[in-house]
């Protein structure tokens, strides 16, 4: 088991069109950044929809046992079967036979008429072995709370960072736990926006004034407070991190792990105002 067995590699910074800076990633820096992350035996987070990042997974004979896939067809055409025929896909890609995990990239899929037979086309996967892990990625408390009503899972993918560590955060985080749900913390840094100066978002904007401020004040480094606030939270399994470099990636790995309070607890933040997909 890795050291560094709390971080998992986000793939979506592979895909051009990710993010407010939407970056191309030259294939040279991805293969750095992964031979890395194969030789420190972290997990990959991935999908068929950032980019070439199974192919590249393929070339360099990653493990299965340490690879998270997700379901991300066009929710528009897709049918309950469609979840093993494009698992199956995926697992051929990556010339493996099983995988740590796959979940559903878009939760809307839990709250259509027939749920439970994409559910149930999950839950098979499982059964068959070829996955230890079933799950979704949300983008708001209340969608995990309403699938986790219905729906036994074993990953939630959701959004957390030191915008949104407030009381309803860690209501929902004891839930996860009583329920024997893992937890993965994904965009703890906003997809950049928190260590960027980004001034499309009023909210985002008025918050990294506020945060520098502080942080100047007791002289700690923004990117180390942003990620041991989170990485310290014990009712967090485990944290995705998406990075544009080899320096990126090093930097969190070795980053001196320290403990945080949240010197803003955002009360009045709506999830609608830090949801990237109303961001234009």
């Amino acid at each position: 088991m890795s050291k560094y067995n709390k971080i998992i590699l986000g793939t979506a910074s592979f895909e051009p069109n990710y993010g407010f800076k939407k970056i191309k990633i030259s294939k040279k820096k991805i293969f750095e950044i992964l031979r890395f992350a194969k030789k420190k035996k972290l997990i990959i987070d991935t999908s068929r929809l950032y980019g070439s990042s199974l192919y590249y997974l393929k070339n360099l004979k990653f493990s299965g046992k340490r690879v998270i896939s997700k379901f991300s067809k066009n929710i528009n055409i897709c049918k309950p079967e469609d979840i093993e025929k494009e698992f199956l896909i995926d697992i051929n890609i990556l010339n493996t036979k099983k995988i740590l995990g796959y979940l559903i990239h878009n939760s809307n899929i839990f709250f259509l008429k027939n749920a439970d037979k994409y559910y149930e086309n999950l839950i098979n996967l499982k059964k068959k072995k070829i996955i230890d892990n079933i799950g979704v990625s949300v983008y708001s408390i209340f969608e995990a709370k309403k699938i986790l009503k219905k729906f036994k899972l074993d990953i939630i993918q959701i959004p957390i960072n030191a915008m949104n560590l407030n009381s309803k955060m860690f209501n929902f985080l004891k839930l996860a736990k009583k329920k024997k749900v893992k937890i993965h913390a994904r965009s703890i840094f906003l997809q950049g926006t928190l260590v960027a100066n980004i001034k499309k978002n009023k909210y985002i904007k008025n918050y990294n004034l506020k945060l520098e401020k502080i942080l100047k004040k007791k002289k700690i480094n923004k990117v180390n407070y942003l990620f041991n606030l989170i990485n310290s939270q014990k009712l967090i399994d485990k944290i995705v991190i998406g990075v544009e470099n080899l320096d990126q990636l090093k930097e969190l790995i070795y980053l001196k792990r320290s403990k945080f309070e949240n010197f803003l607890i955002n009360k009045n933040i709506k999830n609608n105002h830090i949801d990237p997909r109303n961001w234009n």
